[in-house]
């Protein structure tokens, strides 16, 4: 996908309270961001900090309880329409084959047709030429979650929010679907907004990486990645990969989230 044809997305001062049997719980307090057409956004942040509420809030599944979303200059206040969303868990269905499963978005949507040529290059393009006939339950862990991101291109989207994809994968197989990954972005350059944990992966693979502190999160610092993609380490890279993952961690230590100060509380 070229990007002009990518969308923007704005935040700005966007909240969100849910009401619980307990009581009100505050997840987003306030969060003003910017992310430009084309660009990939890591968002980083403690457990249960709201950033999985970001991306809901941004694709229209959720209301904002304070504040404005824009998608592309236009007001969320619905469903978002031409949105790929990836999960922590594959969510496959069981009863289709892998092929099957790349078509659900495309028959859930109205006047779409997708060739084969198509499905068979995404396919291709991360390594599972030949499981097209299969079932999930014939797939390995990281086969599941690279046909999910297969779904989630299919219809060739505006916008890729991804909500911890990678989480469930052991470390090897993380390691392989993130190259993946940074593959079929590069050859659709799609804005992507990716949450995860791994203070690693966010700078692998954004343009920026996004802090985010403890619940009611706010914005506390956005890291700008000046790398050359695709990320494959030299001894030159890696050097200034450690600068970003030493600066982030500190971010995290200074509000108590990493160190003594975490242990303390």
């Amino acid at each position: 996908m070229a990007a002009e044809k990518c969308v923007s997305v704005e935040f700005r001062e966007v909240g969100k309270t849910y009401e619980s049997i307990s009581g009100k719980v505050e997840a987003v307090d306030e969060v003003s961001l910017s992310v430009q057409g084309g660009e990939f956004v890591s968002i980083i942040g403690p457990s249960g900090c709201g950033k999985s509420t970001l991306l809901l809030m941004a694709a229209g599944l959720i209301k904002a309880s304070r504040g404005k979303i824009f998608v592309d200059g236009n007001p969320v206040e619905k469903p978002v329409r031409n949105v790929g969303f990836v999960f922590q868990d594959h969510l496959l269905l069981e009863w289709r084959t892998v092929k099957k499963n790349l078509l659900l978005p495309v028959e859930m949507g109205k006047n779409r047709k997708i060739s084969d040529e198509r499905i068979d290059k995404l396919i291709q393009m991360v390594g599972l030429s030949g499981f097209e006939n299969r079932y999930p339950m014939e797939l390995s862990g990281g086969m599941q979650q690279r046909v999910a991101l297969c779904r989630a291109l299919i219809t060739d989207p505006n916008l890729l929010l991804m909500d911890e994809p990678l989480g469930a994968l052991d470390a090897l197989t993380r390691q392989q679907v993130r190259y993946e990954l940074e593959k079929l972005w590069l050859e659709r350059t799609c804005t992507t907004l990716f949450v995860t944990h791994d203070i690693e992966e966010s700078i692998l693979l954004a343009d920026r990486v996004v802090v985010m502190s403890e619940r009611p999160s706010k914005v506390m610092e956005v890291v700008n990645i000046d790398l050359p993609r695709p990320r494959v380490f030299s001894k030159g890279i890696e050097t200034e990969f450690d600068k970003y993952k030493i600066h982030i961690r500190n971010i995290f230590e200074r509000i108590g989230v990493l160190g003594s100060k975490a242990h303390a509380r």
